[in-house]
C-alpha cells in the first residue's frame, strides 16, 4: 500500500512538473501570435507572484526573442511593478484576489496579455486561459476583453471564446 501511495505520488508530481512545464512554453508561443500596437525596446513578460516559473521562464528565454524583441521576465507582485517593467504580457498563477483586482483595474485601458491557467477567471476578469482538463490542455479566450490587441487566426483558431461581445 505504501508503495503504491509513494508511486501514485510521484506520477502526480511528474505530470505536474511536466504540466507547468508545457504551460510556461506556451506563455512565449502564444505571446508570438498576439500583436500589439506599440512595442517597448524589450518584450516584457510579468509573472504575478510565482518565483519559480519566473526563473524557469528566464531559463528558458535566454536568446531567444518576440516580434524581433529580447526578452525579459519580470516578477510583480502589484500594479505599481507594471508601471516599472512596461509588461506585454501578465501571467497570473493563481485565482483572482485583491491584488489582482488592482492590476486588473490598473491595466484595463492599457494594450496588456493577461494569461492565466485558472479557467474560470477568464470569463470574467483574465484575456486568456491555459488549463488542464482530462489530461489535455485546453484554450479559452474571453474576446470581450481583448480591445487593442490583435490576436492571430491561428491563436483563434484553437480557442473557445467565451466572450459576451
Amino acid at each position: 500500500m505504501k508503495f503504491l501511495k509513494i508511486t501514485l505520488l510521484t506520477v502526480f508530481l511528474f505530470q505536474s512538473i511536466n504540466a507547468d512545464s508545457l504551460k510556461n512554453e506556451l506563455i512565449i508561443r502564444i505571446s508570438n501570435f498576439v500583436n500589439w500596437n506599440n512595442y517597448n525596446d524589450d518584450f516584457n513578460i510579468c509573472i504575478f507572484n510565482s518565483y519559480d516559473t519566473s526563473d524557469v521562464l528566464r531559463n528558458k528565454v535566454r536568446n531567444k526573442k518576440i516580434h524581433d524583441l529580447n526578452i525579459l521576465i519580470h516578477d510583480i507582485h502589484s500594479y505599481k511593478d507594471i508601471r516599472n517593467n512596461h509588461c506585454e504580457v501578465i501571467y497570473f498563477k493563481e485565482e483572482i484576489n485583491s491584488k489582482i483586482s488592482e492590476i486588473l483595474e490598473f491595466i484595463k485601458h492599457r494594450d496588456i496579455f493577461t494569461i492565466t491557467d485558472i479557467k474560470n477567471d477568464v470569463y470574467d476578469y483574465i484575456q486568456y486561459g491555459l488549463y488542464y482538463e482530462n489530461n489535455k490542455i485546453k484554450f479559452i479566450m474571453n474576446s470581450s476583453l481583448i480591445k487593442n490587441l490583435k490576436l492571430n487566426y491561428r491563436i483563434k483558431k484553437i480557442t473557445q471564446d467565451v466572450g459576451r461581445s
